[in-house]
């Protein structure tokens, strides 16, 4: 699954001939005052629904799973909560992330990386290294795969509670964070509402803090990651007990 905004959404027009269609066709429409019902842009290649409905609560709802279609949901008023569950793992835990206008952030699996893999060079060679080593039993520590261009940290950090957690942030490189043993929550703010800085940018570690409080979680479990990019603050190792999980650096 991809989360994004219309602001970036320049990012991934690549992955689908008729992305930058629908996205253009968007950005160029007032869409929140037009008439609800389905929208023509490209026959029954691309059509748009405009729609109106009441949500839910997650016990209320169910998932859906579609086969000839790809599904853009795009939010123009009010607050959505999607939840999602990946295909092969349907008999685990649910997943929800919180969609608002403003958000930036992928969040897939290592099955399905190819869907992602061209949004930056280096992105398939990542994924290629995580699926051919046995990282979860391999030496904590610094990976190298190219360079000061690409690597990877091997942890085994300690989960803190949300509160006690502070959001990062990074100007150089492209954060993929990779689960590979327990259950972590990473939290997630819009980089334009953060107030409160307790350390400045360091060029030299390439990360800011602040004390914010996240607005958005998203819960990982093994063999799923989430991508961060510069102006996506986040808070990642939230939860209980160690865990293990890669941290992916990839060089802008």
């Amino acid at each position: 699954m991809i989360v994004s905004n219309l602001q970036n959404s320049q990012r991934i027009e690549g992955l689908h001939p008729l992305f930058k269609s629908l996205f253009d066709y968007v950005k160029t429409h007032d869409l929140l005052h037009a008439d609800l019902g389905r929208i023509e842009v490209d026959g029954d290649h691309l059509f748009i629904n405009n729609v109106n409905p009441e949500c839910v609560t997650s016990d209320q709802q169910v998932l859906e799973l579609h086969h000839d279609y790809i599904d853009v949901h795009i939010l123009l008023e009010g607050e959505e909560m999607i939840g999602w569950k990946a295909l092969e793992d349907l008999y685990l835990c649910d997943y929800c992330l919180i969609i608002n206008e403003r958000k930036n952030m992928i969040v897939s699996n290592l099955q399905n990386s190819q869907r992602i893999e061209g949004l930056h060079p280096l992105f398939k060679s990542l994924f290629d290294y995580v699926k051919t080593h046995d990282l979860l039993h391999a030496d904590l520590g610094r990976i190298e795969v190219d360079g000061d261009h690409l690597f990877i940290n091997n942890v085994n950090p300690e989960c803190v509670t949300s509160d006690q957690q502070v959001l990062e942030l990074h100007h150089d490189y492209i954060d993929v964070h990779i689960l590979l043993e327990g259950e972590e929550m990473i939290g997630w703010k819009a980089l334009e509402d953060l107030q409160n800085e307790t350390k400045a940018y360091s060029k030299e570690e390439d990360c800011a803090l602040y004390s914010d409080r996240p607005t958005t979680y998203v819960s990982l479990l093994p063999g799923q990651f989430v991508i961060v990019y510069p102006e996506d603050p986040h808070a990642p190792v939230i939860g209980s007990g160690k865990i293990r999980k890669l941290i992916a650096k990839v060089k802008l």
